[in-house]
């Protein structure tokens, strides 16, 4: 039978990444930080499981299909929809991000470099609109990079037992995230430098070593104690050491993030318990919103642009006010402090909502959408094949003119012969 439990502790993990992008208070904000993020990594190990070959390619299958497949459709749209969304003022050069930090509308150049970033990097997203899509990147490197080291390090001998595996990549993963950040080094190929997938495998081995371990306490005061000190580890380094999955961390940063996190994914292991114990319609939403994390992680930023739009009929603010991001910033009054809350429900509730009514129309309507998509497809060969033919009478012109000049040099030279004198 399912484990509802996980599917909860996602849903928690995605409360509080949509929280901090809605600008929920500082103190919320820096514990959630610790946490969020490597609940997701964690999650991913403890459900590892590829023994054999044929497992091993599900495993990967599945891994592209639900993460390299959504980033492309989802970048892509963002990126076709990038330009239009500064006509619409969805987006300006006046209002950005609270650091001053603007987008500017593409250049045909800049669109082709970041559809080729897309396709064969997964980065070149769009900074705003699809600023978490970082996530699907890591998430797909680091579980491929664990698969390959788990098959690699127990070949060697002392370490073919999953735990003594387990507890090797993790080691091997915080030294070369250590490297990284004391040298100030680059993954090549790996956009932003490739820290966040270093860390992600270690949190998938913690993951692993979770569920071979069997660590999670059982008795009501064991859960009481290992909650107490959770707490206690989350909320000393939120106030001391804060810390975050941050593409470029400092070296305290780095050494700040493991033990919270952990302690942080204990803490939501023993609310999500809780939470089931309920039962009813609380866990059902809470499992509902787990199972379609991805769908919010994508779509909750573009979500937060309607609660601006309230926001800027509410103060009468002016209308490129919707272009900052992720939320409207500088906000005076006895409401303001509360809004993070309006944008967390409409961040994670509208996605779902047009999930749904998307889901149910194509469910009610299969030949209509098919028709859609076969325009549309027809829509992109027409272009990719005026394109070819433009490339193709450049290429022809240009040959011509070669041509034609090798022609005239040959005249030339012909009549400069002096054996026609």
């Amino acid at each position: 039978m399912r484990n509802p439990v996980f599917s909860v502790i996602k849903a928690l993990a995605i409360l509080l990444v949509v929280m901090t992008h809605a600008g929920c208070p500082s103190w919320l904000s820096v514990a959630a930080y610790q946490i969020h993020v490597p609940a997701f990594f964690i999650c991913a190990g403890y459900f590892f499981h590829a023994a054999t070959a044929t497992e091993e390619y599900t495993f990967l299958k599945r891994r592209f299909r639900g993460l390299y497949k959504p980033f492309v459709c989802w970048s892509v749209v963002f990126l076709l929809l990038h330009n239009l969304f500064f006509a619409l003022g969805v987006m300006n050069e006046e209002y950005g991000n609270a650091a001053g930090g603007v987008l500017h509308p593409y250049s045909w150049h800049d669109f082709c470099q970041r559809l080729w970033s897309i396709l064969f990097n997964m980065s070149g997203y769009d900074e705003f609109m699809a600023g978490s899509f970082w996530f699907f990147r890591a998430l797909l490197v680091s579980s491929v990079a664990w698969l390959v080291l788990q098959k690699l390090v127990r070949k060697c001998e002392g370490l073919n037992s999953p735990v003594r595996a387990a507890s090797a990549i993790a080691a091997m993963s915080l030294l070369a995230a250590l490297w990284l950040v004391v040298e100030n080094l680059r993954m090549t190929g790996v956009a932003q430098g490739g820290y966040r997938e270093i860390m992600g495998v270690f949190f998938m081995a913690v993951g692993y070593l979770l569920a071979n371990l069997k660590v999670v306490p059982r008795h009501w005061k064991d859960r009481a104690v290992a909650g107490a000190l959770s707490l206690a580890v989350v909320v000393i380094f939120a106030v001391y050491s804060p810390s975050s999955m941050a593409w470029r961390p400092s070296l305290a940063g780095f050494l700040s993030l493991p033990l919270p996190a952990i302690a942080g994914f204990v803490l939501l292991y023993l609310m999500a318990e809780g939470i089931c114990a309920l039962g009813g319609k609380t866990q059902q939403w809470f499992v509902y919103l787990g199972d379609r994390t991805l769908c919010v992680f994508a779509f909750h930023l573009l979500a937060f642009k309607v609660v601006s739009l309230f926001v800027i009929a509410a103060y009468a603010l002016p209308w490129n006010r919707l272009g900052s991001y992720p939320v409207i910033h500088g906000l005076e009054g006895a409401a303001a402090p509360f809004l993070f809350l309006l944008y967390t429900i409409v961040g994670v509730g509208l996605p779902l909502y047009v999930r749904h009514v998307w889901r149910e129309y194509t469910a009610q309507h299969p030949v209509e959408v098919r028709v859609v998509l076969n325009y549309m497809v027809r829509g992109i060969i027409a272009i990719a094949v005026f394109i070819g033919k433009m490339l193709w009478r450049c290429v022809c012109g240009v040959w011509k003119g070669v041509k034609d000049a090798g022609e005239t040099a040959k005249d030339f030279l012909k009549a400069m012969s002096p054996r026609d004198e």
